[in-house]
C-alpha cells in the first residue's frame, strides 16, 4: 500500500516548531516597539528643547509651566507625541523663567535610567529620576 501525505506526528512536530519560532519572533517585536516609542520620545523632547530656546530668544524667559498657558500652546505636538509613545505614562516641565527641565518617562526600562530629560543647560539624556530640586537634568 502506497501512503501518501504526512502523519499526525509530522504535523504536530511542524506546528510546534512554528509555534516556537513565532513566539520568539513577536517576543523580539515588543522590544523593538518599545525601543522606538523611545526614540520617538527622545526626538519630541529634542525638538522641545529647540522650541523653548526660539521662546526664550523671542520672549526673554521659557514659558511658564501649567494647562492652558504659552508651555502648552508652544509644546502641544512634543506633549501628544509623548502621551502618544509612552501610554500617557507621565512626563514633567518646570521653570522659573530663566532656567527649565522637560523629562518624559520612557518604555524600554534602559539599564541607566527610565528618564529622558532635556534642560536650559544643554544636557539632553537619560537620567534615572526626574530633578527632585532646581531646573537640571543632572
Amino acid at each position: 500500500m502506497n501512503k501518501k501525505g504526512f502523519t499526525l506526528i509530522e504535523l504536530l512536530v511542524v506546528v510546534a516548531i512554528i509555534g516556537i519560532l513565532a513566539t520568539i519572533v513577536l517576543t523580539s517585536l515588543a522590544s523593538a516597539r518599545a525601543k522606538a516609542k523611545d526614540a520617538a520620545i527622545q526626538a519630541a523632547l529634542s525638538g522641545a528643547r529647540t522650541t523653548l530656546e526660539m521662546y526664550n530668544l523671542d520672549e526673554g524667559e521659557y514659558p511658564a509651566a501649567g494647562e492652558g498657558n504659552d508651555m502648552e500652546s508652544e509644546l502641544v505636538n512634543a506633549i501628544e507625541s509623548i502621551n502618544k509613545n509612552n501610554n500617557n505614562a507621565g512626563w514633567d516641565y518646570a521653570t522659573d523663567g530663566d532656567n527649565y527641565y522637560f523629562a518624559a518617562d520612557l518604555n524600554a526600562g534602559n539599564q541607566d535610567g527610565t528618564v529622558f530629560c532635556v534642560d536650559s543647560t544643554g544636557f539632553a539624556g537619560i537620567v534615572t529620576d526626574y530633578p527632585e530640586s532646581g531646573y537640571s537634568c543632572n
